[in-house]
């Protein structure tokens, strides 16, 4: 480690471009001289002292090893951290502007890898940016780089109407250098963040989900094996993973659980072995280990639908990360590897000969170094499947759909109860005042009710919309009572009706279907869904909402995953159509 005393010569609020000349003026050195003692080129130093590019981590530790070496030159003494750490923004809520970054990147979907090169960042600086790891070395000029890339790369109507919502200035100058301008000004503006920071893992949709199917585990405990063990064949690599899975549930000190899986559904093909795999891994989850899963979305259309069914009770915990690789895979070979920090499981197999595949378990230090190394660049190449929004991005939920509400289409759902923009603001203080709201809750659900009234009625006015809503008799009510529709505003707790006020509700959701052309309603006497809700933006997007405490939103673009769960969705509604 290399000591120092030389604390407090640069300045708290200097940027690194700064500092490195700060530095370069206080020992006396050339550029020149700086690029060989860090090993770096003299045209990446000038980059770095004009602001022009922002070294990485890695260059960073070069940098200060090169000043070090500078410094015991001169008979003093250099602190490799001094430069290696980020330093604090002077003028601007770093909070507030990465929170503000964060939420346009998923409201717009926008690929990390595309602003990468169009900024000259490293895309693992920004990754670190966005998650608070690193900060941003100068937030006025970053901020006016998003504005260019946006200026360059999303200046569709679409688009347009997105961004003017976000920064609440709906209609956008075509002029470049005030687009530019009005979205730096956003990011700069102070604007008080959402201070929901509470997390919520749920088990009883997974509970709920097994006591239905009927389903009974088997024993979890994982079969002992020193470092590798193989299985050969379909259906002993189903054996292995399920083995994995039990490895990751028994050991203590797991954290993190990495899955990629290009083989086709072995396990998914088997009910009782799925119902297997799902429960081990929603106790995984439920132990509290991070899950990252990289999907392979280039399957045929029906193993996507039926990844999707058995995947979907883990994907209402919110805990489950799910991403896929946007570029062609092979047709030639497929792989399978799981990482944890424990062991590793890797496996492979040919198209067209599904009958001869293999797989391992492998504890060996060469065998985690190796294959968590390619989860990593794998990670790296992936792209987020779908947006997973709980009450703790709750603000950014709320921002990307009053962005959408401006964006033209037909709209559809698939509701298990009554929707919220059809419920009178009398029918709502009504529900509730039987219930012992608070006010902390009374105002959360108030202003949910507007903003969702507001919603509503902008879509209406130039979009059709279609709600397949699901109705209980009187025997179902009682049997298990639908939700008040109150998701989008996040609460801790569920709030229920009496069957008089679920009448009321349905009569006021038809005098609106009555008096708004573009509103329409089929009533379904299936109950269909019980917790969660399906709103379709045709050629857009899908929301998946559970609309049980607490709350999760998921957002579903890619359109191989969009077409799956509208397969899904007619299938739920023929199904709620043609039910006795």
């Amino acid at each position: 480690m290399i000591t120092n005393d030389i604390k407090g010569v640069i300045p708290d609020y200097m940027e690194i471009s700064q500092q490195i000349n700060h530095l370069l003026e206080r020992y006396g050195c050339t550029a020149k001289e700086l690029a060989e003692a860090s090993e770096l080129s003299v045209s990446a130093i000038s980059r770095y002292r004009s602001g022009a590019r922002h070294p990485s981590e890695q260059q960073l530790q070069k940098l200060a090893k090169g000043f070090a070496v500078i410094a015991q030159e001169h008979g003093e003494t250099f602190d490799d951290r001094e430069l290696v750490h980020p330093v604090r923004e002077k003028n601007t809520d770093m909070d507030m502007f990465i929170k503000k970054f964060n939420i346009l990147v998923s409201t717009l979907d926008i690929n990390m890898n595309d602003f990468a090169r169009f900024s000259n960042y490293d895309p693992s600086f920004i990754s670190r940016i966005r998650s608070k790891q690193r900060m941003i070395p100068d937030s006025r000029s970053f901020a006016e780089t998003i504005g260019e890339f946006l200026n360059t790369k999303y200046r569709t109507p679409h688009y347009d109407s997105m961004v003017g919502a976000l920064i609440s200035r709906p209609v956008i100058t075509d002029d470049r250098n005030a687009y530019i301008s009005s979205v730096r000004d956003w990011f700069l503006s102070p604007q008080p963040p959402d201070d929901n920071k509470q997390n919520h893992v749920t088990e009883t949709d997974l509970q709920n989900y097994f006591a239905r199917i009927g389903f009974v585990p088997s024993d979890t405990t994982p079969p002992a094996f020193d470092t590798v063990k193989d299985y050969i064949g379909k259906k002993k690599v189903c054996c292995g993973e399920l083995d994995f899975l039990r490895h990751v549930l028994a050991e203590d000190n797991v954290r993190e659980l990495y899955l990629f899986n290009e083989m086709p559904h072995f396990i998914f093909r088997h009910e009782e072995l799925a119902n297997e795999w799902l429960y081990l891994m929603s106790r995984i989850i439920q132990k509290g280990v991070c899950v990252t899963i990289i999907h392979n979305i280039e399957r045929p259309m029906e193993d996507i639908v039926i990844g999707i069914e058995k995947m979907f009770p883990l994907y209402l915990t919110g805990k489950l990360k799910p991403y896929y690789l946007p570029s062609p895979h092979s047709n030639i070979y497929y792989h399978i590897c799981g990482c944890t920090e424990n062991m590793v499981m890797y496996g492979d197999g040919m198209y067209g000969s599904e009958a001869h595949v293999r797989l391992h378990l492998d504890r060996t230090e060469e065998a985690k170094k190796y294959y968590r190394r390619e989860i990593r660049v794998l990670l790296e190449k992936s792209r987020p499947l779908m947006n997973i929004y709980q009450k703790e991005e709750a603000l950014t939920f709320r921002q990307f759909i009053r962005a959408d509400i401006y964006t033209e289409g037909n709209r559809q759902s698939i509701l298990s109860s009554f929707p919220l923009y059809t419920l009178s603001k009398e029918l709502l203080l009504s529900i509730l005042s039987r219930q012992n709201v608070s006010p902390e809750e009374l105002h959360k659900i108030l202003a949910a009710y507007e903003e969702v009234q507001r919603n509503g009625n902008a879509i209406l006015k130039k979009n059709p919309l279609h709600d397949n809503i699901s109705v209980l008799s009187r025997e179902e009510f009682d049997q298990q009572p639908p939700l008040l529709p109150l998701s989008y505003a996040f609460l801790d707790r569920d709030f229920y009706y009496t069957y008089d006020e679920y009448l009321l509700h349905q009569q006021q959701t038809l005098a609106l279907a009555q008096n708004c052309s573009n509103y329409t309603v089929t009533l379904n006497r299936h109950s269909a869904l019980k917790t969660f809700d399906i709103l379709v933006h045709q050629n857009k997007w899908i929301t998946i909402s559970r609309s049980s405490a607490p709350a999760t939103h998921f957002v579903v673009r890619h359109p191989n995953i969009r077409r799956a769960i509208e397969n899904i969705a007619d299938f739920i509604s023929q199904r709620s159509q043609n039910a006795p």
